[in-house]
């Protein structure tokens, strides 16, 4: 029994090994496929790498002056050194040790140019294969004057990279700039697009000497490789597109919305397709840096809206506004200070979607005890029911403000304990101002009612304005639906 379970515990193990192994081989291998995928994307993009330069030397002559320092030095110690053997009096034995601090000066001159020379070729090799690993198309120039013969410029700062790079045709110039302040060295990593002229990478860091000094390299390449494959899907465009005007750019936009389903179109460029799973995607397109367009969208049960936007970037994305929906049938809840202890109802059908609609309306209020109105002392209950025309006036149904003109007719029955009466009025002249929203609306109203008495029994002589004129305003809520 012993030997069957530690069998049967060797398989289980065996089996759990092999179901870790295949868990973790899995997203390794999808993370190889991906970036291998970037590198073979990369592998279009040519680099072009200048050779590093010290930020030390002012123009391509002073370099020249600098690269030939130290054989100069050595030069003149070597000289010095000669006088001084050939020399047979005091005075030439002066010159020798004149000539020894030559030959002294000429080794530290040596010595640092010795080491400036590490420097560049650590810089130039870390350089190099990071753009390597990345799987960018690299080349290493010659030495800056010779670019600088090919190119006719000795703008080692702005337009030598790239008249360089492009007399190589490649598509990007890289430049390595350096200070050395013993014990730390200064870097910075530039790179241009040459064909859109312009920087799309910048890294600067301060470092010390050593093993640190690699580390420091590799991580500004970091930075810049990722800088370099955001401009890649421009570049790699500019490659298929050659005839793609100057100034503009190959633009990717994505707009984003809630509203599925949207229709979203350019004038000028025509269709983008519907909003689905909350984004559309505009194909790159040669547009300039800056320009605005407009994009108009539609959908079914909402008013088409145009929205501007502008191009920033090589990459937009554009949030867009909600459309606002047709309306059909409104309610309202409604309240007036006339008529403090009272609450209001309302019904609206839109015979025009937002526009033109007939309102139904009914208001109770309780009116307390008032010796002045027949009824005597006691308190009078209030049925107000009205049918009325409406009509939104001078702004847009989008518009966060409307006005509304509405007139009708209604009726008032009052009640009391020992009392009925019944007050018939025109509304001449109602006008709303709506803060309006896309489902819901808050509104005040005033209205201009006028008694018709077709009852014996009523309150308000005829004529009368059964509410004075201008106060008190009726406020309220309004929700809309289709």
């Amino acid at each position: 029994m012993k030997i069957i379970h530690a069998h049967f515990g060797i398989r289980y193990f065996w089996a759990c090994l092999l179901v870790f192994c295949f868990g973790l081989a899995f997203p390794l291998a999808a993370q190889n496929n991906t970036a291998s995928a970037y590198r073979q994307e990369h592998s279009r993009i040519k680099v072009f790498i200048l050779p590093p330069w010290n930020l030390e030397q002012t123009g391509l002559a002073a370099d020249a002056a600098g690269a030939s320092g130290a054989d100069a030095a050595g030069a003149a110690a070597v000289e010095a050194g000669d006088v001084a053997a050939a020399g047979g009096d005091a005075t030439a034995g002066g010159d020798a040790t004149a000539g020894g601090d030559a030959t002294a000066g000429g080794a530290v001159a040596g010595e640092a140019a010795a080491k400036e020379a590490e420097y560049q070729r650590i810089l130039q090799s870390a350089v190099s294969s990071s753009l390597a690993s990345a799987g960018f198309s690299r080349t290493d120039a010659d030495d800056w004057r010779q670019q600088a013969e090919k190119a006719q410029s000795d703008d080692v700062f702005g337009a030598l990279p790239l008249l360089a790079a492009r007399e190589a045709y490649h598509d990007i110039a890289l430049a390595v700039y350096y200070r050395i302040e013993e014990p730390r060295i200064f870097i910075m990593v530039k790179a241009y697009d040459v064909r859109r002229k312009r920087l799309i990478a910048a890294q600067v860091e301060i470092a010390r000497s050593g093993l640190v000094l690699i580390t420091a390299i590799d991580r500004i390449m970091e930075s810049v490789v990722a800088e370099l494959a955001v401009a890649a899907d421009d570049i790699i465009y500019m490659q298929d597109n050659p005839g793609v005007a100057t100034g503009t750019s190959a633009a990717k936009v994505v707009f984003v919305s809630k509203q599925e389903g949207m229709l979203l179109s350019i004038p000028g460029l025509g269709s983008v397709g519907a909003i689905q799973n909350g984004q559309a995607e505009l194909p790159y397109q040669p547009l300039a840096m800056g320009q605005e367009l407009e994009i108009l969208k539609e959908a079914e049960g909402y008013y088409p809206q145009t929205q501007t936007f502008q191009i920033r970037d090589t990459f937009n994305q554009i949030y867009l506004k909600d459309l606002h929906p047709h309306s059909r049938h409104a309610a309202e809840l409604n309240y007036n200070a006339w008529t403090a202890l009272g609450l209001g109802l309302a019904y609206r059908y839109y015979f025009i979607s937002d526009q033109t609609f007939v309102r139904g309306r009914y208001h109770y209020w309780l009116q307390p005890e008032r010796d002045d109105l027949p009824g005597g002392a006691e308190a009078t209950h209030h049925h107000d029911l009205s049918a009325e025309f409406g009509q939104y006036l001078l702004f847009p149904v989008t518009s966060r403000f409307r006005v509304i003109y509405n007139a009708g007719l209604g009726a008032i029955l009052h009640t009391t304990p020992g009392m009925t009466a019944v007050d018939t009025y025109l509304n001449l002249a109602a006008l709303t101002w709506e803060y309006n929203m896309p489902r819901w609306s808050l509104f005040i109203r005033q209205e201009l009612r006028y008694s018709l008495p077709l009852f014996d029994q009523h309150f308000y002589p005829k004529g009368l304005s059964i509410a004075p004129p201008m106060i008190p305003l009726t406020a309220g809520v309004m929700f809309k639906w289709k």
